[in-house]
């Protein structure tokens, strides 16, 4: 009786630490104690976390579960059609590492190189073009061959497990190609616009080097991205933001006549999950089995009406796309959440500013942020009394380096633009985000 009793009041003051230092309330609670869970008691975490290190609230990767705050605060997320999620790295996988979640699904993965914690994908709406995706052997595919060249060899369809686990990749043999040469599987199936494409190559029994192109021009003239590839694993071959012709086609394999004049020797690989989609640059791959096949955009939030308006905040972001081929924003380049109304999205884009209390938005720029594919990014905004100040990877982006302010009272500043302003989703996983009134508390 004494040892429950002593228990009883522990997690009582574990509780009024929790509410006391953290200002929660208003429903927010924490009934295990620790978080769901996880390995840091609640009366440590900061007043909103999502995606921490530890992993609370994210189920397990790709298996496309509800997700929730550290603390059990409900998430609201929609998509409308199913979404890939990838286990381990998003260019290089093991069979069974994509995996499909259907509708309305969240995607739970680390992103980049498949390391760190797991976040959520959050991705814009996309169409891949061509219409059998697992099918590289199809009729709605041809074989393109230059100059004596011979055509591709089909040596077995539904031959390979595929990354998704299924076995449906095809083996195929290129020839080797010398210049004007050209050995190759094309689609023609883009238009007159910029896109990017993707196809998965494993080696049958070593490794090599091949081509993924898009025409770009009649004759044909295309731009190429040389694809390396091994035996171990599959490795995602893509090329992005060229901009095709009407009817323009895919190739994919042997390219040395396209190529700029770099030879190839003959590589016998498996090959599946085509994907062309119009845009600077690919997100996850979508599956296609018989016509074009869009995934919709998502959306993710959590009620941000008690949040405190004085504030730290920062998150994690890991995009596939880099400064030169990211979306074009007005702002920072940067961000991942946004307050609108009650509810704090996560899938909306770029750090903006809302000034006073009014409708209007400015935008806090100074310089440029550099972003790199697959390289997570810390995004860290602290504000107090009207100072915003912006920091990119522990250095100063805007404003000034500290904010000396007082906690409490009430702040000009007040919150970040929604994506109903012009501004884009992120396309990719953003993880360990923070929110706090403390404005050192969140890094």
């Amino acid at each position: 009786m004494i040892a429950r009793l002593l228990a009883l009041v522990v997690l009582l003051l574990a509780g009024s630490a929790d509410s006391v230092g953290y200002g929660r309330g208003g429903g927010f609670t924490c009934p295990k104690g620790y978080a769901g869970g996880g390995l840091v008691p609640c009366s440590k975490r900061a007043y909103f976390e999502f995606a921490p290190p530890d992993g609370v609230g994210m189920d397990g990767v790709c298996a496309c579960g509800p997700v929730t705050g550290a603390r059990e605060e409900a998430i609201a997320f929609t998509r409308t059609s199913s979404g890939v999620c990838m286990k381990s790295s998003t260019s290089y996988a093991a069979v069974g590492d994509m995996v499909v979640c259907a509708s309305g699904k969240p995607r739970s993965m680390p992103g980049g190189n498949g390391t760190g914690g797991p976040g959520l994908l959050v991705e814009s709406s996309r169409t891949n073009v061509v219409p059998r995706s697992q099918e590289i052997d199809d009729v709605s595919f041809g074989d393109f061959t230059a100059n004596g060249a011979a055509a591709p060899v089909l040596n077995g369809a539904d031959a390979a497990l595929a990354p998704d686990g299924t076995l449906t990749a095809e083996d195929y043999t290129f020839d080797a190609t010398a210049a004007t040469q050209a050995s190759a599987r094309a689609i023609g199936v883009l238009t007159a616009a910029a896109y990017s494409a993707q196809v998965w190559i494993r080696g049958t029994s070593g490794s090599g080097a091949m081509d993924v192109c898009i025409q770009t021009a009649a004759a044909p003239t295309a731009t190429c991205s040389t694809c390396s590839f091994d035996s171990i694993a599959w490795t995602q071959c893509k090329i992005e933001n060229v901009t095709s012709i009407a009817a323009g086609q895919l190739f994919i394999g042997n390219m040395t006549y396209l190529n700029g004049g770099t030879t190839r020797t003959s590589n016998r690989v498996y090959v599946w999950g085509a994907d062309a989609e119009a845009g600077k640059y690919i997100t996850s791959y979508i599956p296609t089995s018989g016509v074009a096949t869009a995934r919709s955009a998502e959306t993710a939030k959590v009620n941000g009406s008690l949040f405190p308006s004085q504030y730290s905040k920062a998150a994690t972001i890991v995009v596939p796309w880099s400064t030169s081929t990211g979306p074009a924003l007005p702002s920072i380049l940067m961000g991942e959440y946004a307050l609108k109304g009650s509810d704090l999205f996560l899938p909306s884009m770029a750090i903006r500013v809302q000034n006073g209390t009014g409708s209007g938005y400015v935008s806090k720029t100074s310089g440029a942020v550099t972003v790199v594919a697959g390289t997570p990014t810390r995004i860290a905004a602290y504000s107090g009394y009207g100072v915003m100040s912006i920091f990119v990877d522990g250095s100063l982006f805007y404003g000034p380096a500290s904010l000396a302010v007082a906690v409490g009272g009430s702040s000009a500043t007040t919150g970040i633009a929604d994506n109903t302003v012009g501004v884009s989703h992120l396309d990719g996983v953003i993880k360990n985000i923070c929110w706090d009134a403390n404005l050192d508390r969140c890094r």
